[in-house]
């Protein structure tokens, strides 16, 4: 090395000397190290949450807009099946998730994920023009947002009366009523699934929503003491004429996570009680709503709820507290992230999550003009795309479509 190139490198060799000691300060000044009184803190990346909510997307599992990372959590889906994948999970689906939520940001890791249809069965009744249709004795509500699928599924209209159906939704509290977030058609069987509250218990029997229930042999789950009236109770069985199960399974359940005090909740559901705007109950669990939390609608009797806070004796303290409207499905409620595996430009759409969920665009759908996709003819497979929209049937509407980043 000649004088003169060692000479052009010395600054920058002070430089970036003074960036790692700059670096290495930065990291004692946050940690509380390196002199001084000590008072500086390091916030928490993350903070143990429980999320309870349906789900709105995927790319990882998104539940009211969070993104959260499922790659290293357990599955369970409908109790039975311990060994569930990502690949089980389905829009609309409502499910329980166990982790963390990232400070300051829409993420989060999930540790477990346990998901359960609500009830699945025949249906023994259909109101279009109400938007309602009956299993097995639970009253179901469709709204905008409700996800159908199924063969020949597009909507309430294409289900007919003892076609077998599984539904997720979010009920009273009683179990008798039900606002369906996601619709199911399956092939006939006469195993069946029902939640409600325990009426009518006798030796060997008992009724939910108007079904006999009949337990000569059955396995009991959390019931040590059996079977009494006003439990919630989930039964899986065999239907042996329209208003009887003969059981096989009787599982004590709960509408809401099990409350951990200190434990950040995001939970949706519905108004169960209410006593004002700022005390009121969702699917049981008290919520109480300080001056300081970000309000948006007022709670009524029945309403549709998303609640974000904290658990303090056995309250959940709200720091957000959301009114869904139901009449209407917003235009960004749902958020995909993939490859595109298949595309029929003719229909203007494509599918994502190996060709489970079918997007599609119109004259309306804004393309990210910054990155491909620019337009419609930038899609090609594989094209790995982020995708905001609203439910249409079994269909996502895009609202917008860019290049996932």
């Amino acid at each position: 090395m000649n004088t003169t190139e060692s000479q052009r490198r010395v600054p920058a060799i002070r430089v970036l000397w003074l960036a790692a000691v700059a670096g290495v300060t930065a990291i004692l000044v946050a940690c509380g190290g390196g002199g001084g009184d000590g008072a500086a803190t390091v916030t928490p990346a993350s903070t143990g949450t429980t999320f309870s909510a349906p789900i709105s997307g995927f790319g990882s599992v998104i539940l009211n807009g969070v993104r959260i990372d499922d790659s290293a959590a357990t599955v369970t889906l409908d109790d039975d099946n311990a060994n569930g994948k990502d690949a089980d999970l389905k829009l609309g689906m409502v499910i329980e998730v166990e982790g963390e939520r990232d400070n300051g940001a829409k993420t989060g890791k999930a540790s477990s994920i346990a998901g359960r249809s609500f009830v699945q069965g025949p249906i023994s009744a259909i109101n279009v023009a109400g938007n309602q249709l009956t299993v097995l004795g639970v009253v179901v509500t469709v709204t905008p947002g409700t996800v159908f699928d199924g063969a020949n599924v597009s909507g309430l209209g294409s289900l007919a009366l003892n076609g077998t159906v599984e539904i997720h939704g979010i009920p009273n509290a009683t179990g008798s009523t039900l606002k369906a977030t996601r619709v199911e058609r399956i092939p006939a069987t006469s195993e069946v699934r029902l939640t409600g509250t325990v009426q009518g218990a006798a030796a060997g029997t008992f009724t939910l929503n108007g079904i006999t229930v009949q337990d000569p042999s059955v396995s009991l789950v959390n019931l040590p003491n059996g079977v009494t009236n006003g439990m919630l109770v989930r039964v899986k069985g065999t239907l042996t004429n329209p208003t009887t199960i003969v059981a096989s399974k009787v599982r004590q359940v709960r509408l809401t996570p099990v409350l951990t005090e200190g434990r950040r909740l995001e939970l949706e559901g519905v108004v169960t009680k209410l006593t004002s705007a700022t005390d009121f109950e969702v699917n049981g669990v008290k919520v109480s709503v300080p001056a300081t939390a970000a309000t948006q609608g007022t709670p009524v009797l029945g309403a549709r709820v998303e609640v974000e806070g904290t658990v303090v004796n056995g309250t959940l303290v709200a720091s957000k507290v959301e009114v869904k409207n139901e009449a209407q499905e917003q235009d960004d409620a749902h958020e995909l992230h993939g490859p595109i595996a298949s595309l029929d430009k003719t229909q203007q759409t494509f599918t994502l999550r190996n060709g489970t969920i079918v997007v599609k665009w119109d004259s309306n759908t804004v393309f990210d003009n910054g990155s491909l996709p620019r337009r419609a003819d930038d899609l090609v497979l594989g094209l790995k795309v982020q995708v905001k929209g609203k439910v249409t049937g079994n269909v996502v509407l895009a609202t917008r479509i860019e290049l996932d980043k």
